[in-house]
């Protein structure tokens, strides 16, 4: 693809952007001439209810002119209006009324009190239709962006952690550009490695995109669709659950700009501790003495190491406190504006986002090497109403990030996790950082010098652009069937990636030796080669029918489309996927509901004949409350009961593409088969995967109950559900013979799961003072049923019946003590040798299913521990007295454990500050960890539950105190509306973990991974 063309196109979108701006504008000024001619005159009157009582605080606008007021507690109003102008009466709990002015001075309107979750905020986005809450049957949570706090954070999917009932969404990494953020809907239910097969999908305004990158400010709202009756619509590629994101859109009542502007900075956690030279030394020597060599530091080393006499012969580097800061600065700005008249609405944004690196001492006179991240958004959403009939919606959005790294070999982030392993790993009296005459220190087996990375190594930079662009068409067709209409949904999504960067390289130098010796090769500066990568194009396209059509007490609602999506891109065949999609939704009298729907989808990645599946599914519901035995009850407001049954697929089963067919590579010259009576291999190609004529997608099939339950006037809220799902044909290695070379892969796999799902909602307003709070819990069991590749294992290593991916680990039984113990215990196997202050084994099973006196591969078992949890929560509070505000959300896990091992046995030849606490013949009674080693570790590295630790945790994910401006200074500023406000994302976390990492991260800050991140800002959000 072309990619010069995308700043054409954007060109072009703000050209339709500018243009109903203008429209509007003009509309505005013309209304202006047409009051000065007719005059304007101040309106007055009085909102009452159904009981003809006054209602106080009704929100009064005059249409697109900008002018607002609210009735007393009398319910009287007055406004500045002209004759033929629109008033809007709105209230919650209240259908929104319009009013066209005649000559009548005095106004007494009635407004209509909705019913409870049929109002006019209670609209929920399905799939190619809007519902309101009551007429929703599914399994469905929806959320609002407006009133979240404006947390400064590179993957906007962090600020909905803990908020939405049945979605875990869990940091998965933290550097800069690169946090990503995973999200699973109500838990994992498949043995099959966590990621892309068990994500939920994403489709933003409608079509699949990832949301991660996008703005805060450019999102109306999130709906999470979680059972077969929501998910079947897509067919086999819902099964995982689906993300509708829904961008904001112009308000056609009044026109407004915002501006947000946040500033603060980002403090590093959880570090690998390091050692000083003197305790690597003296730990270095045990490890060499338990292996039965020598030690290589005297007395004499030990001695100067600890003395610090002399820095250029015994060093002693702390890397971590030298080369990293101890914060690094986070911006954010963002400017959008929305508003509009009856025929044309629109809402643009343009965003900013700065996030700077850890790392110290990267500015040069030539470049900046320091690791950071820098994000353009722009978004332009345009709805115009042509005429009575036609409809067309314009959505676009841009996207332009640059991802710094410190220069390095390899990939773009290489430099970044390279300069991580380096001053995580690497000795510190491995060499001076400076010698005496200034040069890099190093040595033959160090030649890489922490500051010589980050001043001479240069930089690398990957410019990612972005083009989200959709076209939405409806035409009514009350000409042909009242109610009737015909829908078209366009998508043109394209995005690309341009790496360049500086290059050069230095020496370092050895004055240890009597010779003084230098390595690496001194370059100049030069350009890196830059290209272009990760060209893709992805279009998508939505056609069909919708009909919308009340018959007195009778409504129904039914949808019809055809899908189809391309996905191309230079380097591979294009992807591609079809599918039809059918919903009939019935209701009577507001009360009962019945829905069917159903998906026919099929996918390229399976064989002719077997690529389109068939996925039904139906719910009801019925709204209890408004039976007469529960009329006018005075705790329950409000109790709907919902159930639904269907299935849904997945295509995202992993393996290579087109499983089906069996794949032959050519063998390099030299690495064929030998014919004849030659000893050299001819050329010649074997088989690289095996197909399977009878590949599938997974089906999933789900039976969800549920009730939504409202208390005491609607102030308490209670939804909840059970379900029950089962996920079978799932992909598995075939038990062939391994003499064949090669696997061969089945759906062989059944996994079933069950929950309940509750979310809590308060909010109570008492004076000044408004108090809300919000909870939720998923608590969920799994079971492998069926699993290919079980034949012949014992029943304590097989799956069957166990979690779905639960680890396999050896079962520890403490410490080998003295010899003794080792010469009266079964051989452990697992190394070459056995000392005291190794871990030991239990004696599980041998060839016969019991004990037979070895520690080896049939000692193993499967238990029903693992990494993803089996319950998720969340709960906050946000509190309102005045002018002032604070809000706060928790988010927490159970049932997850981690394996620490990687975690403790990390740094320079696996020691670290943890090492202080292993076994040795003084410490054997408190000894959290075994002997050090240098080589044959295998028996103390191996899985198993000594290594195992519960890694559940309570994060207080964000926090945030505000302070409003008060409306009387607001308005003599000329502002709507300004508020300033600190808040702070990730400031606390409680934990049983006993190691000092992340819970939910605990990777981050060792190995070659970037240091956990708490995020401290300062903002100001104005309104115009």
């Amino acid at each position: 693809m072309r990619f010069n063309l995308i700043p054409k196109i954007i060109f072009l979108l703000l050209l339709l952007l500018i243009q109903p701006l203008g429209y509007a504008q003009d509309k505005k000024k013309e209304n202006k001439k047409k009051a000065a001619k007719v005059g304007e005159q101040i309106f007055s009157g009085q909102l009452k209810n159904q009981d003809n009582s006054p209602l106080a605080g009704v929100t009064v606008e005059v249409q697109e002119r900008d002018r607002v007021t609210t009735t007393g507690e009398d319910g009287k109003f007055s406004i500045k209006a002209e004759p033929n102008d629109v008033l809007i009466f709105k209230k919650d709990g209240y259908l929104t009324e319009q009013l066209v002015l005649d000559a009548t001075a005095d106004l007494n309107v009635v407004l209509e009190k909705a019913k409870i979750d049929a109002g006019e905020e209670d609209d929920v986005e399905i799939p190619f239709g809007t519902r309101k809450k009551r007429q929703i049957t599914a399994a469905i949570t929806s959320i609002k962006a407006e009133g979240l706090p404006q947390l400064p954070v590179a993957d906007v999917k962090n600020v909905f952690s803990g908020r939405v009932s049945g979605l875990y969404l869990n940091q998965t990494g933290t550097q800069p550009g690169n946090d990503g953020t995973g999200f699973q809907v109500r838990g994992r239910s498949s043995y099959n490695g966590a990621g892309t097969n068990t994500n939920a999908r994403a489709l933003v305004d409608g079509v699949q995109r990832e949301f991660n990158d996008m703005d805060q400010n450019e999102i109306e709202s999130i709906t999470v669709l979680k059972d077969a009756a929501s998910l079947a619509w897509y067919g086999l590629r819902g099964g995982n659950g689906v993300v509708l994101i829904t961008t904001r859109r112009g308000n056609p009542t009044r026109n407004s700009i915002r501006f947000d502007v946040q500033g603060g900075v980002q403090t590093p956690q959880h570090i690998i501790k390091p050692l000083n030279s003197y305790q690597f030394a003296t730990l270095y020597n045990e490890a060499l003495i338990n292996d039965g060599a020598a030690p290589i530091y005297d007395q004499t080393d030990l001695d100067a190491y600890q003395n610090g006499t002399d820095p250029y012969r015994y060093p002693n580097n702390n890397y971590i406190a030298d080369y990293l800061k101890k914060a690094s600065p986070v911006q954010r700005y963002v400017l959008s504006a929305d508003g509009g008249n009856s025929n044309v609405r629109y809402f643009a944004l343009l965003s900013y986002y700065n996030q700077g690196g850890l790392f110290k001492g990267t500015k040069s006179d030539d470049y900046d090497s320091n690791i950071g991240f820098k994000k353009f958004n722009f978004r332009g959403n345009i709805d115009f109403t042509v005429n009575k009939n036609l409809t067309i919606t314009l959505n676009a959005g841009g996207r332009a990030e640059n991802r710094l790294y410190p220069g390095g070999n390899g990939t773009e982030n290489t430099g970044a996790n390279s300069l991580l392993n380096l001053l995580y790993n690497t000795p510190p009296n491995a060499f001076p950082i400076l010698n005496e005459d200034g040069s890099y220190g190093g040595t033959s087996q160090f030649q890489t010098n922490p500051l010589g990375q980050i001043r001479d190594r240069g930089y690398l930079s990957a410019i990612d652009r972005v083009l989200l662009a959709s076209i939405n068409v409806k035409q009514k067709l009350d000409f042909w069937a009242k109610g009737l209409s015909a829908n078209l949904l366009f998508s043109y999504d394209a995005n690309g990636t341009y790496s360049s960067g500086l290059n050069r390289d230095y020496q370092v130098y050895d004055f240890t030796r009597t010779t003084p010796a230098v390595f690496r090769n001194e370059t100049p500066l030069g350009y890196r080669t830059a290209q272009f990568t990760n060209n893709n194009r992805r279009n998508e396209i939505w056609a069909g029918l919708d009909y919308d059509r009340s018959f007195g007490l009778h409504t129904v609602n039914a949808s019809f489309r055809g899908q189809r999506f391309v996905n191309a891109s230079p380097e591979r065949l294009d992807l591609r996927g079809q599918g039809l999609a059918a919903r009939l939704d019935y209701s009577f009298k507001q009360t009962y509901y019945l829905s069917l729907v159903a998906g026919y989808s099929g996918s390229e990645n399976y064989p002719r004949g077997k690529r389109y599946g068939f996925f039904p599914a139906v719910s009801a519901g019925w709204v209890v409350s408004e039976e007469r035995f529960l009329a006018l009850n005075p705790v329950l407001s409000y109790l709907k009961l919902r159930a639904s049954h269907g299935s849904s697929g997945n295509d995202q089963i992993g393996g290579n593409r087109f499983p089906f067919e069996t794949f032959y590579a050519r063998n390099p010259t030299g690495g064929g088969y030998v014919f004849g009576t030659g000893f050299s291999a001819s050329n010649s190609a074997n088989e690289s995967s095996l197909g399977n004529p009878d590949i599938t997608w997974e089906t999933i099939t789900t039976t969800n109950v549920g009730a939504d339950i409202r208390f005491f006037n609607n102030a308490l809220s209670l939804s909840t559900d059970l379900y029950k799902n089962r996920r079978s044909n799932i992909l598995t290695v075939s038990a062939i013979p391994s003499i064949l070379g090669q696997n061969f892969l089945v759906n062989g796999g059944i996994v079933d799961s069950k929950g309940i799902e509750t979310a809590l909602n308060y909010d109570k307003q008492m004076g000044p003072f408004t108090l809300s709070f919000n909870g939720n819990i998923l608590l969920s069991t799994d079971k492998v049923i069926a699993q290919n590749g079980q034949t012949g294992l014992p029943e304590y290593q097989q799956s069957i019946g166990k979690v779905a991916g639960g680890y396999a680990v050896y079962l520890s039984d403490g410490f080998f003590q003295n010899q003794e113990q080792i010469n009266n215990s079964p051989v452990q196997t697992l190394a070459g040798k056995e000392v005291p202050g190794d871990i030991k084994y239990k004696d599980v099973g041998g060839p016969d299913g019991q004990p037979d006196g070895f520690i080896d591969a049939l000692d193993w078992v499967r238990i029903n521990k693992r990494a993803e949890p089996n319950t998720y929560y969340g709960f906050g509070t946000t509190i309102r007295f005045k002018l002032i505000d604070l809000s706060a959300q928790f988010m927490g896990v159970a049932g997850r454990t981690i394996i620490t091992q990687g975690l403790i046995n990390t740094g320079p030849f696996a020691l670290n500050q943890e090492s202080l606490q292993r076994w040795t013949p003084e410490t054997a009674a408190t000894a959290k960890y075994p002997r050090l080693g240098i080589s044959d570790r295998g028996n103390n590295t191996a899985p198993s539950d000594f290594w195992l630790q519960n890694a559940d945790y309570l994060k207080l994910k964000f926090l945030e105190v505000g302070l409003n401006l008060p409306q009387s200074l607001a308005t003599k500023y000329r502002m709507q509306s300004a508020r300033l406000y600190v808040n702070a994302f990730n400031p606390l976390t409680f934990t049983r973990l006993n190691l000092d990492v992340d819970p939910e991260v605990p990777n981050a800050g060792r190995a070659d991974d970037y240091p956990y991140l708490k995020t401290w800002t300062i903002g100001l959000s104005a309104k115009f």
